[in-house]
């Protein structure tokens, strides 16, 4: 499904920022990950790096990694 958010004018913002950006970093706490919302604004594969915490599940985790998107806990 992607990157997505409850909030259509935010994904509408967001995939413009994407649009004119070399490089897209995500930054999510470990709670996002794995959820689907209603507007899709970003394809996994399109994402350079996700930043997240290191509760996130590992599975998930490796799913991200197995997508070429560099995943940094911190």
């Amino acid at each position: 499904a992607g990157i997505t958010t409850y909030h259509a004018e935010e994904a509408e913002i967001n995939r413009a920022m994407i649009s004119r950006s070399r490089q897209t970093i995500i930054v999510a706490d470990s709670s996002k990950l794995g959820r689907e919302s209603f507007n899709n604004f970003c394809a996994l594969q399109s994402i350079g790096c996700l930043v997240t915490n290191r509760d996130a599940d590992p599975d998930t985790l490796r799913l991200v990694r197995a997508s070429g998107v560099e995943v940094v806990t911190a």
